[in-house]
């Protein structure tokens, strides 16, 4: 369980009379170091002197009232995860259960496409031009991220979250996550970092008007193997972009 956070959004705004009972939701992951706990990827993705942290996945689940039926897209889209320099570019992906991802190989080493958490698992060569379309079949969120390695080079690793919903974002190096017209209500909001194994969970209620930016603050204690892992109140702050 985490902890109940409010969010006054723009539900009473009467210059939206369209939007009426949807809320905007602003705010931020940073990251906060322990020089106890060194993590020795965090200048890829730790920005700035305030610790802003990009590629990180924030997502809302509704919990009351009860989620509905969310309207499909009028169109679904396919996204591009190329191998290039020994790497998955990029190494992280967010998607709406119903688009598709292609893998496709832009250099001259022999690579592959491996994920073992599919029904059946994906395990494809790509030689270089070559590529590969994917189509996720269920929808885990923020939790539990699709996995993708290459056989032949072990420290290429990428992530595909896919949700079914529309409430979820990835942050860029700005650390900032913006959702637009959020019903009101009360929800359950998880933050992932894939590549720091940083995990945080709470449950947020949706209410009123002139929301303050909030931040979420992650430490070495979110990671998911943290045998002591800290949930703490603090961890969300609200504070300005």
């Amino acid at each position: 369980m985490g902890w109940l956070l409010s969010f006054h959004g723009l539900g009473e705004d009467q210059d939206r009379p369209t939007n009426k009972g949807l809320v905007d939701i602003r705010g931020s992951v940073t990251y906060q170091a322990d020089p106890q706990r060194p993590w020795r990827l965090k200048r890829y993705f730790v920005h700035g002197q305030e610790g802003r942290m990009s590629e990180a996945v924030v997502e809302l689940i509704p919990i009351d009232p009860k989620p509905q039926a969310h309207e499909a897209p009028s169109s679904y889209q396919t996204l591009l995860m190329d191998q290039k320099d020994h790497m998955f570019l990029p190494e992280t992906l967010v998607m709406r259960l119903g688009d598709s991802v292609t893998f496709l190989n832009s250099e001259s080493a022999l690579h592959n496409v491996r994920c073992l958490e599919t029904d059946p698992p994906l395990h494809v060569n790509l030689a270089l031009g070559e590529d590969h379309l994917f189509k996720p079949q269920k929808a885990h969120g923020a939790r539990d991220p699709l996995d993708i390695t290459c056989v032949f080079h072990g420290a290429m690793k990428a992530w595909i979250f896919v949700f079914d919903h529309p409430h979820f974002q990835l942050t860029d190096r700005s650390g900032v996550f913006h959702f637009k017209d959020v019903p009101i209500g009360t929800y359950r909001m998880r933050v992932s970092h894939a590549s720091g194994d940083l995990t945080f969970e709470s449950e947020a209620r949706v209410i009123g008007k002139d929301p303050p930016p909030w931040i979420i603050a992650l430490n070495p204690d979110h990671q998911r193997s943290s045998s002591a892992k800290k949930k703490s109140v603090e961890a969300i702050q609200p504070d300005g972009l």
